[in-house]
């Protein structure tokens, strides 16, 4: 069950060992640390398995990332149904801005 949870909350697994363990939790990211650890995971998994294939693999991550933000369906979609990895990339960090409307 943790390794359902931990898609796209990576850092969950030392925040429950640091629970675990009776120490201190690390804190969740902040909207722009997010960002970019999906950025390079969104990187890693292209690198991985090429561009074509690698933006429809990355897609199941990138669903659970965005989740986390609770941006509206149609945005999410938009997301999940662009085709061009820079266009992903740059969308991504615009969300900060759309956060703030």
């Amino acid at each position: 069950m943790i390794g359902r949870g931990v898609i796209g909350k990576p850092w969950l697994i030392s925040q429950i060992s640091a629970f675990l363990n009776k120490k201190p939790q690390p804190p969740s990211p902040n909207v722009l640390r997010l960002i970019e650890l999906i950025v390079g995971h969104y990187d890693e998994i292209l690198t991985f398995y090429g561009e074509s294939l690698g933006v429809r693999i990355a897609r199941k991550h990138l669903k659970r990332y965005l989740d986390i933000f609770g941006l509206s369906t149609k945005l999410s979609t938009d997301f999940l149904k662009e085709n061009s990895s820079k266009e992903v990339i740059r969308k991504l960090f615009e969300i900060p801005e759309r956060l703030n409307q």
